[in-house]
């Protein structure tokens, strides 16, 4: 048996061995055999292009843990919409996944910046009638996440204020700074106008600084992408 064979052989394992159940499952769901087949057929492609056959860990990402999530941030000096219950139809989120959001918080004076253009902010928390105590507070702004469980019609809303304590980016966390590495890269390579100073070199140091211990070498990959971005722009 050639290797290829070999390959292939390995990746029809978990076909012949997860099919069967799946489809069976699929079919509960839907209601509808051919359907099923589809969805089982999508999932084993997903399952294929995500390296699942050769790695280990369980495939979480087949399972989502919530739907139709939706962030807003609010400010007192109304920049932006408030997030409804209407909701339209938003992302998915897998388990064992995390989505980061970043937010350029662009002070109310700053009208000239492209970034402060936003649209008003319904007046529930930040609108004209707020309190004198709430004006003079340190409060920064107001983060609304809405999602709906995949079973659930009526999305619940999760909500969190934030204050300014004045720490600087060098403080941040791994997390936080390989996060950023990664936004700042794709403005970058867009040519964002919101990319500010930033350069491949000191996005290449912030994620050097968060990564952290990597265990499964996902980070590791975006160092080679990073460091190929960094010859094309010398050469």
């Amino acid at each position: 048996m050639r290797d290829g064979d070999a390959n292939a052989e390995r990746m029809r394992m978990p076909l012949r061995r997860f099919e069967l159940p799946l489809l069976q499952f699929a079919t509960r769901i839907t209601g509808d055999r051919e359907r099923a087949r589809d969805m089982v057929q999508e999932t084993f492609v997903k399952f294929q292009n995500n390296g699942a056959f050769q790695n280990p860990e369980p495939a979480t990402w087949l399972f989502t843990v919530c739907r139709n999530g939706a962030l807003n941030v609010g400010r007192k000096e109304r920049r932006m919409q408030y997030l409804d219950e209407k909701l339209i139809d938003a992302g998915e989120i897998d388990a064992g996944h995390t989505v980061t959001a970043f937010y350029e918080v662009v002070p109310a004076e700053a009208s000239a910046n492209a970034a402060a253009r936003m649209p008003p902010l319904d007046s529930r928390q930040y609108g004209s009638n707020t309190t004198h105590s709430a004006q003079e507070s340190n409060e920064m702004l107001t983060v609304k996440l809405r999602y709906k469980k995949p079973n659930d019609d009526k999305s619940e809303l999760v909500k969190q204020t934030a204050v300014d304590e004045g720490k600087q980016f060098a403080s941040a966390s791994p997390d936080f700074k390989f996060a950023a590495a990664v936004a700042e890269f794709g403005m970058l390579l867009h040519e964002s106008e919101f990319k500010g100073n930033g350069t491949v070199g000191a996005v290449l140091e912030w994620a050097q600084e968060g990564q952290g211990t990597d265990v499964n070498g996902y980070r590791a990959g975006f160092f080679d992408v990073m460091r190929k971005a960094q010859a094309l722009t010398r050469g």
